[in-house]
């Protein structure tokens, strides 16, 4: 029996940023736990919201990449010591589980957020509208 397949340098390419991206969401992880004792399962979402906002000022709004790029930094770690001001602080005496959970629903209200953000006013491409053909 034969196994034949192929591994095209875009695959292999693919593989080595997918897994640099795992770590450096591994590191982000064991960097927060290792400050504070505290894994943060909204960590991710700190920087989705950032990255949506420089989107959406990019592409929606015409603002420079180079200008949206702070402001989506700044907006990352601002939510992060909220976060940490407002909920682990608070509940960093209770059992862990119950700070487990709160960090859940932070990045679930963080993702409710990031839904709300505007989308694009018009289509990037115009549609073509063609008619279906009839039958006879």
């Amino acid at each position: 029996m034969t196994l034949a397949f192929t591994v095209s340098q875009q695959i292999v390419f693919n593989g080595v940023i997918r897994g640099m991206v795992y770590g450096l969401v591994a590191i982000g992880i064991v960097l927060i736990f290792r400050a504070s004792g505290v894994i943060n399962f909204a960590q991710g979402q700190f920087g989705a919201l950032g990255a949506s906002v420089m989107a959406v000022l990019f592409v929606n709004n015409g603002w420079s990449f180079w200008a949206s790029l702070p402001l989506a930094i700044i907006i990352g770690a601002a939510l992060g010591g909220l976060t940490e001001l407002l909920v682990v602080r608070r509940l960093f005496h209770q059992p862990r589980l119950l700070l487990f959970v709160a960090t859940i629903g932070v990045s679930q209200v963080i993702l409710l957020l990031q839904l709300q953000l505007p989308l694009r006013r018009q289509p990037l491409l115009p549609l073509q509208r063609q008619s279906l053909p009839t039958r006879p």
